[in-house]
């Protein structure tokens, strides 16, 4: 069908094929890619879809359709995928439809009546059989002038540059619509008639019929235009990463007809026929001077009616907005008080740790600033209160990790503080001068600077324990001074034993990280099973990829489930790979998953067909398996194969550059190593693996106090500075 003329298609249901006129020519440039066709005793109707082979003009004013150059029967059928970034002639499509009632002619009727000559009978005689004259009404098999040919010219879209895909918030802010490539401007739809009727007197006609029809079955009306739609209705203006300026648009319907009205404007505001104007659903206009901080204006209408003639007036809802958007790093501390009311503060070791002793019993106090309100909290992992009692009878060393989050726009600032709680001991009453020994002294560390940093989270009379900044569960320590310690961990923190007048160093190792390029997922051998309905299909994997040694890390022995896997296997989403992406891997990493499968020795299109879709669902298992249990790394994905159809492979993200490519690869997947392709692999971004580090730090108690200070106050501490107050103002709307 790809050299179909409209006009080869179109003739043979025509008289002679011949009252097409001039516009024969020009409808020899419309090639037809698809159609269908209808039959009744009304009639043949042939309707369906085609684009231009050539050069085409429709002259509106003068209500003709010309030639403007030649056809080109080589020109390949308009690509969706090869088409120009901004805007694309090619892109233009005609939707037609021609119906020929089983009507006679009352012209041709009138022709045969006047013919004599006796070498006309025998037509006279073919003529008869189809009809006799008069021309009967119809149905009928007497020959036909009459047609109507209808054509929908579709127009292409324009991709404007500096528009990009936006969505709005529920808090009526503008943020980036990842879900869209790209923002388009869709021209109206035009609609043409050429017809020629069957009374006497008739002519072939060529007319416009609406400036904005919605499809072949939609009358139209000349005085009815959607003049132009934007999708989607929101869009950022400038550079890709430019948030400062946004637009929203959905439409603009004119309405110049007296005789109807448009079916939303009818169904939603309840208007006859009779009214007639302009109606734009949505215009917004959006300004953030400082992007996503500090405040944004918004200010725009809806269902905005501006109405002509006898219906004239304008209505709408209009609004102004103004948004504060959070400004500022979010910023955590913390306040501490007993049942007398005493407050205690904490002492900032760096801006995400601190310490702090206290009372067997207090409640905390979780001060939180900066970003946007409302805040949410969570202590140890678990969500809280503002307000948490915290009880250090039993447990008299705790660690209290606080995480903030606040409001601000698709991504929430977040802020984290971990406090070593240690829980105080009574006060020794001094003796009198001279009548006792003098009090512990406090220990104190050299002032090396060490990677790792080693520090002192707490201590008592006769114990020091260290840490590091920053803190991890990671590290191994060794008591180096005095010689002979051995090395423990790993731990968050090391205790050491440190009498008056003793000084001792330890040494904080973190063991190196060898990270490989690429983590390979084991299946057995046909796994997973296929899955019947697309739309469950990432669901189902991803429950598929958590079952009992589903994927492992470790290969399948034979194509027998019930034989196993290699010694040492472990659950493929289990430690130490889960410490891998939770620490290591950095979060947003674009990942790329690469699903196999074995080549069984047969190379046909089915069996190719049938490992691609085994290949692809073993990487969509990982990938939804990885992504459930890491997402708060916010790590993004792509997979190979893709799409679900092998026709139309190769995706945007694809490992090959054509199918041909992707089975080539296939078939070296066979023996004697074709156990090693039940499995799918993800590759890591480079440089995660990390050098070992060390560092020693000395600390040392003194065994000489210094001179006691003439009078020693009890003075409660107080309490830290209270943070400002959060702001008050989140938006303002007219």
């Amino acid at each position: 069908m790809a050299n179909l003329a409209l006009a080869d298609l179109v003739s043979p249901y025509l008289l002679k094929g011949e009252n097409l006129g001039a516009y024969h020519a020009a409808l020899s440039v419309i090639r037809v890619t698809a159609y269908s066709l209808a039959a009744s005793d009304d009639g043949i109707a042939i309707s369906g879809r085609a684009e231009f082979n050539g050069k085409g003009l429709i002259d509106i004013s003068q209500g003709r359709l010309l030639i403007a150059g030649s056809t080109n029967e080589a020109t390949p059928p308009f690509d969706p995928q090869r088409r120009s970034p901004v805007f694309d002639l090619a892109e233009t499509s005609v939707d037609f439809e021609v119906f020929v009632p089983r009507d006679g002619s009352l012209i041709i009727g009138q022709g045969e009546g006047t013919i004599a000559a006796a070498g006309f009978a025998q037509t006279k005689a073919v003529l008869d059989v189809w009809g006799t004259l008069p021309v009967q009404p119809a149905p009928s098999d007497y020959p036909s002038s009459g047609f109507t040919l209808d054509l929908i010219v579709n127009a292409p879209s324009i991709r404007p540059p500096f528009l990009h895909p936006a969505k709005m918030n529920d808090r009526g802010l503008l943020e980036p619509d990842s879900s869209v490539q790209e923002v388009s401007l869709s021209l109206p739809r035009l609609r043409f008639r050429l017809a020629h009727g069957n009374p006497i007197g008739s002519q072939l006609r060529f007319d416009i019929v609406s400036f904005g029809t919605e499809g072949l079955d939609d009358p139209g009306d000349v005085g009815e235009a959607e003049l132009i739609a934007m999708t989607p209705p929101y869009a950022f203006i400038g550079g890709r990463s430019d948030q400062v300026v946004g637009i929203g648009f959905r439409k603009a319907v004119l309405d110049l007809s007296s005789n109807a009205t448009p079916p939303e404007i009818i169904s939603k505001f309840g208007f006859g026929d009779d009214w007639s104007g302009l109606y734009l659903p949505e215009v917004r206009i959006f300004v953030a001077p400082n992007g996503a901080q500090d405040l944004a204006i918004e200010a725009g209408v809806q269902d905005l009616l501006i109405g002509f003639g006898a219906t004239h007036g304008i209505s709408g809802d209009f609004e102004l907005a103004v948004i504060d958007q959070g400004q500022g790093d979010l910023t955590l501390s913390a306040r501490f008080f007993d049942a007398d009311a005493h407050a205690y503060g904490i002492e900032r070791l760096s801006p995400t740790t601190a310490r702090v002793t206290l009372p067997a019993q207090t409640r905390m106090v979780i001060d939180i600033q900066g970003g946007l309100p409302p805040y949410t909290t969570s202590l140890n992992g678990a969500a809280s209160s503002r307000l948490y009692d915290v009880d250090l009878t039993a447990n008299p060393q705790q660690s209290l990790v606080i995480t903030g989050h606040d409001s601000t726009g698709a991504t929430p600032k977040t802020a984290t503080l971990t406090i070593q709680a240690q829980r105080r001991t009574a006060q020794t009453t001094l003796p009198p001068p001279d009548a006792g020994a003098s009090p512990t002294q406090k220990a104190t560390p050299d002032p090396a600077v060490t990677d790792p940093q080693i520090v002192i989270a707490f201590q008592t009379d006769t114990d020091v324990t260290l840490t590091t900044d920053p803190q991890t569960a990671q590290m191994m320590w060794t008591i180096t001074n005095p010689p002979g310690g051995v090395e423990t961990g790993p731990q968050a923190t090391f205790t050491v034993p440190l009498a008056t007048g003793e000084t001792k160093t330890v040494r904080a190792r973190l063991t190196g990280t060898i990270v490989p390029t690429e983590l390979f997922y084991y299946f057995y051998f046909d796994e997973p099973p296929r899955v019947l309905n697309p739309q469950q299909e990432d669901s189902l994997l991803g429950a598929y990829a958590d079952g009992d040694d589903n994927i492992s890390t470790a290969k399948a022995l034979t194509p027998l489930r019930g034989d196993g896997r290699e010694p040492g296997a472990l659950p493929a989403f289990g430690d130490p790979r889960r410490q891998l992406f939770d620490t290591v891997v950095p979060p947003g990493t674009a990942l790329k998953v690469y699903g196999e499968a074995s080549f069984e020795a047969d190379a046909s299109d089915a069996k190719l067909d049938y490992n691609y879709k085994l290949a692809r669902r073993r990487a969509i298992a990982v990938h939804q398996a990885l992504a459930n249990h890491h997402a708060a790394r916010g790590f993004t994905f792509t997979i190979d194969p893709e799409p679900s159809n092998m026709a139309d492979y190769p995706g945007p993200n694809a490992r090959f550059s054509s199918l041909a490519a992707w089975k080539a690869n296939w078939v070296g997947h066979g023996d004697p190593n074709r156990r090693d392709w039940w499995s799918a692999s993800v590759e890591l971004p480079p440089g995660l693996s990390q050098p070992e580090k060390h560092g020693n730090r000395t600390v040392t108690r003194p065994s000489v106090p210094p001179p006691p200070p003439p009078v020693i106050p009890v003075v409660d501490p107080p309490a830290p500075n209270p943070p400002d107050p959060p702001s008050w103002f989140r938006s303002a709307k007219l």
